[in-house]
């Protein structure tokens, strides 16, 4: 097992955001592992594994990104899968309001943690929230109803930047 910690920066949400969405998997799809409500939140980056030494360096790099940035409003979105149509590998929802504040801080994080060493997937960031991942085991098929016909409202979330 690789040493060190498997690390991201993220945004957390608020309590009543979380349960709303943490009822989507109520239904108890098998295909499907649900995310806990408590630990939803949207990533702005993902590190991967990192080793225990550089935890002071990138927090200090993440507090000095967040400092410099706007603050926004975001807003549940409309809800989305990665992967096949027929039977998704990641379940989501997406984000409406402010989105560009999260995406600069996304960006100015990145370069700078880029610049101090850390390699970062190359994939372009899909401001998302993930609620669940599709089982390896799974059988072949859609997930229950995706997209719901309803996403909790609950109130607006704001950005910590």
């Amino acid at each position: 097992m690789p040493s060190g910690l498997r690390l991201f920066f993220g945004v957390a949400l608020p309590g009543d955001v979380q349960a709303g969405l943490g009822r989507l998997g109520s239904d108890g799809d098998p295909a499907y592992r649900w995310v806990a409500p408590g630990l939803l939140h949207v990533t702005v980056v993902f590190l991967g594994q990192q080793q225990d030494d550089r935890l002071d360096e990138l927090r200090g790099i993440g507090d000095s990104a967040a400092r410099v940035s706007r603050p926004g409003v975001l807003k549940l979105g409309q809800a989305g899968s990665f992967g096949s149509r027929r039977a998704p590998g990641v379940l989501w929802i997406g984000l409406d309001g402010d989105v560009e504040a999260l995406v600069d801080l996304q960006r100015r994080l990145s370069t700078d943690l880029q610049t101090a060493g850390t390699s970062l997937e190359a994939r372009p960031y899909q401001p998302h929230i993930t609620l669940a991942r599709r089982r390896d085991t799974a059988a072949p098929g859609a997930p229950v109803p995706w997209p719901p016909a309803h996403i909790p409202r609950p109130h607006n979330s704001r950005s910590t930047g």
